[in-house]
């Protein structure tokens, strides 16, 4: 109760603290749903080859590539709009000294009236960066896998989204929230006892499906014993966000649009299992708001 209290009052107040005016109905924003989910995640210090020409092939043949994620360098995203406009782009950039310092300082722990400002200092440091490739970028990241490790700590995490959110909408910037590794959110949980991650992040993803944000994950199989997406899919680390959708559906909130931000095999550059990623796409077409 008291996390749901936190909540709805960082929701119900703008990025400067006044209430919001009530609305009994807030549209879900529409996205076109890609025939074409598959993407690269683009880091610019090298390693990535070939991947314009595979972008310019698939819409050459009609089947343009969904998804285009790049951290640091903005870049590529003017590359990929140029060969087509319907592939969705997203940037992660961050706040700290450099890319690992991707979560805001004190580790979840700081007095709770503080979020706000907090959440406002660390957007206002991105605005610059993000500005430079802003007509090409349709997403931003403002954190990367998070995983606070109680539920004090959880109510921390919400509030700061929440704020992030806020403030990014009244710059007219949409976001990618959360960015959890494969197999986070908890809950439903993977060993007994875990903090219900999950659960307590549903307002801001209703909040964001409101306000057309799109919740980023990380998808994939994390046991060296257990490769395939099949084997990831049974352990929870695989498709876990239907598992989100689930909890929105029985609540009748809507569900925003997944962005799969990161995808990976255990050692994928040692075992590239063709028929698990042709079984994995597979299932990903199924689900109309990925």
């Amino acid at each position: 109760a008291r996390v749901q209290r936190l909540v709805q009052s960082v929701v119900s107040r703008n990025h400067c603290g006044v209430p919001r005016p009530k609305s009994d109905t807030t549209a879900q924003i529409v996205y076109k749903v890609p025939n074409n989910k598959g993407g690269v995640h683009k880091v610019n210090t090298g390693g990535v080859t070939g991947w314009t020409d595979m972008y310019r092939k698939c819409a050459a043949a009609g089947r343009p590539v969904g998804l285009l994620k790049v951290m640091r360098d903005g870049g590529p995203c003017k590359e990929v709009k140029e060969i087509s406009k319907d592939t969705y782009t997203v940037w992660r950039w961050f706040a700290g000294k450099d890319h690992e310092d991707d979560t805001p300082p004190s580790n979840w722990q700081w007095p709770i009236t503080d979020t706000v400002r907090m959440a406002k200092q660390w957007m206002a440091t991105l605005y610059p960066l993000w500005e430079l490739d802003r007509k090409y970028v349709d997403f931003f990241e403002f954190m990367n896998e998070p995983d606070p490790a109680d539920a004090p700590a959880m109510e921390h995490a919400v509030a700061f989204v929440q704020a992030c959110m806020e403030d990014a909408e009244v710059h007219d910037y949409k976001t990618a929230i959360w960015s959890w590794t494969a197999g986070l959110p908890r809950d439903p949980s993977i060993k007994p006892g875990e903090c219900p991650q999950m659960e307590m992040i549903l307002p801001t993803l209703k909040w964001a499906a409101e306000h057309g944000h799109v919740y980023a994950v990380h998808d994939g199989a994390i046991d060296p014993d257990r490769r395939t997406f099949e084997q990831a899919y049974e352990d929870k680390t695989a498709l876990r966000y239907r598992y989100t959708k689930a909890l929105m559906d029985a609540k009748g909130w809507p569900m925003p649009y997944v962005v799969i931000t990161e995808c990976y095999q255990e050692s994928w550059y040692k075992w590239l299992l063709k028929d698990s990623w042709k079984w994995y796409l597979t299932e990903v077409m199924k689900d109309d708001y990925v």
